[in-house]
């Protein structure tokens, strides 16, 4: 979705960052997860921690020195989030989905500022509509699992707060819809993009509306199984809805000047120019003219 072509190396780092987490994730949680592979003597700790660093250390690193410091940064910032935050935070406090969700929203701006080398709003929508997807589709999934959470120790909304579970849920769900109606007012996608995705909004905020109103684990089952096409087809659509590609190599846009004249806005030194009726026409801010009227052209 970004705007400009993006080279190769940026989907790299981010793989790495991911396999970090993986690694570290589980070495945190060994204690109370018999079942893990780290928790036998196949693996151990210090193993996990050292391929941890082996894939994090160079992702990171690829990501600052071969794409950008920006998306660096955003690598490095997400590895901490998951790893020092957010999973510390499942046996602490409800706040750990939020946190979670924020992990889940900066990979599709670390590709923006990986093809762009900046911020822009256009990344910013992106990451929203990630961070909104991820509520309606974990606490549809947390929910069948309370049991599971609970005899583990993990604070989760369907567990301590199952009401708020619901209403975030539904709230998140709903604002879909209205992330989806922003992206053409960021220049993200043309204005076809609201109304191909109001569809498939509306359905699962409709899911979500059931699960609010009887939350059993056949209407928290379908709320889940949505979510799970849901993102790949929102996605789709708005690719097919993008706006055209700035393109930085093709020519600017050639400007009508008078009588046929057209002229390429490149260069700022002032241009006299005069055509038959010798009318002269200053612009300061032209190179290349052409007179498609077949009038002599003159540059001074």
């Amino acid at each position: 979705m970004q705007p400009v072509c993006a080279p190769p190396p940026p989907h790299r780092g981010p793989g790495w960052g991911a396999a970090v987490c993986q690694c570290f994730i589980p070495f945190c949680a060994h204690t109370s997860l018999a079942s893990l592979i780290f928790s036998s003597p196949r693996i151990s700790p210090l193993h996990a921690v050292t391929f941890a660093l082996a894939c994090g250390v160079p992702g990171v690193a690829l990501l600052t020195l071969a794409v950008n410091p920006l998306t660096g940064l955003l690598g490095a910032l997400n590895i901490f989030l998951y790893t020092c935050c957010y999973t510390p935070l499942k046996r602490l406090s409800i706040a750990n989905t939020w946190v979670g969700a924020v992990v889940g929203a900066i990979p599709p701006v670390m590709g923006w500022t990986a093809a762009t080398g900046c911020l822009e709003p256009g990344a910013l929508l992106l990451g929203a509509l990630l961070y909104s997807w991820q509520f309606p589709h974990f606490n549809a999934l947390s929910w069948n699992l309370r049991e599971d959470y609970s005899r583990g120790g993990y604070r989760m909304m369907s567990v301590t707060h199952p009401g708020l579970c619901k209403r975030v849920a539904l709230r998140h769900s709903l604002g879909l819809v209205g992330l989806s109606a922003l992206a053409p007012a960021v220049d993200l996608t043309t204005w076809a993009f609201p109304v191909v995705s109001l569809p498939i909004n509306l359905y699962i905020s409709y899911l979500a509306v059931r699960f609010y109103h009887k939350s059993d684990r056949s209407n928290a089952r379908k709320l889940f199984f949505c979510s799970l096409w849901h993102l790949p087809m929102l996605l789709l659509l708005a690719l097919t809805c993008k706006k055209p590609r700035r393109d930085a190599d093709a020519p600017a846009p050639r400007r009508r000047l008078a009588g046929g004249l057209y002229g390429v806005v490149a260069a700022a030194a002032p241009v006299l120019t005069s055509v038959s009726s010798r009318q002269e026409l200053h612009w300061d801010h032209c190179i290349g003219f052409t007179d498609t009227a077949g009038d002599h052209v003159c540059v001074d």
